[in-house]
């Protein structure tokens, strides 16, 4: 198992010195309260924190396809609905040491991308998923799902899945690393 995927669900929302200590990161106490300062900690510790802070999140388990036909399935835990009207989602697909995602170049080049719901039952084929497969490894039968035709983009959906969203792109940002400063109130 992986940080963006935890084998046991996060089903209790713990103190934040307790979600310090348990993944052994050194907090100073302010107030009352641990605190981080980002620019002080490595990139996995930032990870770990932001990933015991936010929980339990949803996972987008989702398609794409490379401009060479390819289909990509890779999960990501940082992803939400931000809006109804219209309806608006993001994910946050990031990079592996540094070399963006296949699925972020593939939604950037096609402007499509299928979400594909992740339920109890899917979930250990979901993180399988996230591993680091070479380009040509076809995730869909290494980790045993469906791909079928989306109705209205060309990336396929997981049979499997009881519910999809089939995604055209709206927007792309890139997001630096903010510095973060702590302020007295």
């Amino acid at each position: 198992m992986n940080a963006h995927a935890p084998e046991e669900p996060a089903g209790d929302v713990r103190g934040r010195a307790e979600i310090a200590s348990g993944i052994g990161l050194e907090s100073a106490t302010v107030n009352g309260m641990a605190s981080f300062d980002p620019d002080e900690l490595s990139r996995a510790d930032v990870s770990l924190l932001m990933n015991s802070i936010v929980a339990p999140r949803p996972i987008a388990w989702v398609s794409s396809i490379g401009r060479d036909g390819v289909a990509n399935l890779a999960p990501f835990s940082f992803f939400n609905a931000f809006s109804t009207s219209p309806p608006t989602v993001a994910i946050g697909p990031g990079s592996r040491a540094g070399v963006n995602k296949d699925s972020l170049a593939n939604v950037r080049a096609s402007g499509e991308f299928v979400i594909s719901a992740v339920t109890e039952d899917l979930a250990r084929r979901a993180n399988a998923s996230s591993a680091e497969f070479a380009r040509e490894v076809d995730e869909w039968d290494v980790v045993g799902v469906t791909p079928v035709a989306s109705v209205d983009v060309a990336p396929p959906r997981v049979a499997e899945s009881p519910a999809v969203s089939n995604v055209a792109l709206s927007r792309s940002s890139i997001w630096a690393r903010a510095r973060c400063r702590r302020t007295r109130s």
